[in-house]
């Protein structure tokens, strides 16, 4: 809005023509005698930069905001600012629009500041990933290659999946596999479901690729839709591979009916995307399913039976001898796209618009 003010200019007495020419090449604003002319200033700018430090001052309330205390009370105090140029715009103390401009200017860079200052706060969240509902859902961990050289492993991580989880039979939870006409190269933990559909009951399996053929290790998962801790071994010297569910040894190659390893495990022929939530061998057959995950740590030894139930409950620096790479993704992130792992040396990609970081209170609670 444009408001208007004035200001009195005092003209000496006219009493004749040639005076009052006079008086009017000596009157800055070219008015007759007594005449009153109108200054026009414009505080849309103003009223503007008010309201917009009116709206980020509101976010004090949140603890999340990502500013600190001391960046609000700069705010503050350039508010004041603004609102005492508005009165001496109002009462005729500016009487130029460069004024008002300078006042603007400042108001301009106070915001700035104040943004600049942002800083990302986490938040304790759930990272729950719908790869069945839709198979654009996943996540890329690190780069394709890099966990391919790796005979001797251990791979653990937090599970939770639902009913119905798994978009047909087979359900890649992780995977660093690949499949083309009919040879196996590489592993994956999966759920392997009761029907080609995906419905429970489910099993859990371990899949990978040997030189004497596939290996799978595929005992019944019970209560799948709650936390499970889920670590899978391989020593390659030793030729044995181990499945451990919330701790405890679930199932290990050539014990019962699960067959012996009698050979090396076969190294991919190109650079394998290791991945969650689905399998990225053939676009169609995604073997994509929904649930959370949380505590993905790779290792280059076979973690031993005592070491399972030690990392169960323990969390990790990143500086750890043999850890490979570790997320936690147990807290909101800045940029899904570009998390780095506790190494430092890996990136994850959290993909699609349907994944979900649901945020969970100090008790764990949604």
């Amino acid at each position: 809005m444009k408001r208007l003010f004035t200001f009195l200019t005092v003209i000496a007495a006219v009493v004749a023509m040639s005076s009052m020419v006079s008086c009017s090449k000596d009157n800055p604003n070219g008015g007759n005698g007594g005449e009153v002319t109108p200054v026009e200033l414009n505080t849309d700018g103003l009223e503007y930069y008010l309201s917009e430090m009116d709206r980020l001052l509101a976010l004090e309330s949140n603890p999340e905001s990502g500013y600190t205390a001391e960046a609000f009370d700069a705010l503050e105090v350039a508010k004041t600012a603004v609102e005492e140029a508005l009165v001496k715009a109002e009462d005729g103390t500016f009487t130029s629009q460069d004024q008002i401009t300078e006042a603007e200017n400042a108001a301009a860079e106070a915001i700035q500041t104040f943004k600049d200052s942002y800083v990302y706060v986490a938040s304790p969240a759930e990272l729950y990933v719908p790869g069945k509902t839709d198979v654009s859902n996943y996540i890329e961990l690190g780069a394709p290659g890099a966990f391919d050289g790796y005979a001797t492993i251990s791979v653990e991580l937090w599970f939770k999946g639902e009913d119905n989880m798994n978009s047909q039979q087979q359900g890649s939870i992780i995977s660093n596999f690949y499949a083309p006409e009919g040879k196996f190269y590489g592993w994956e933990v999966n759920t392997w479901a009761n029907s080609t559909n995906g419905e429970a009951p489910y099993k859990i399996r371990v899949s990978r690729g040997f030189n004497q053929g596939l290996v799978e290790l595929q005992p019944m998962f019970d209560n799948y839709a709650q936390w499970h801790y889920i670590v899978y071994t391989h020593d390659a010297s030793a030729q044995k591979s181990v499945l451990y569910l919330d701790g405890e040894v679930l199932a290990e190659s050539g014990v019962g009916e699960w067959p012996a390893i009698t050979s090396d495990p076969m190294a991919p022929d190109h650079a394998v995307q290791m991945c969650a939530f689905k399998n990225l061998t053939d676009p169609n057959n995604p073997k994509a399913v929904n649930g959370s995950m949380k505590k993905v740590r790779f290792w280059d030894y076979a973690l031993t039976a005592d070491q399972v139930k030690e990392n169960m409950n323990a969390e990790v620096t990143g500086t750890e001898d043999g850890l490979i790479a570790a997320w936690d993704f147990t807290e909101t992130v800045e940029n899904p796209q570009n998390i780095l792992d506790k190494t430092g040396n890996h990136v994850a990609k959290v993909l699609g618009d349907k994944v979900e970081w649901r945020k969970i209170d100090e008790a764990g609670q949604e």
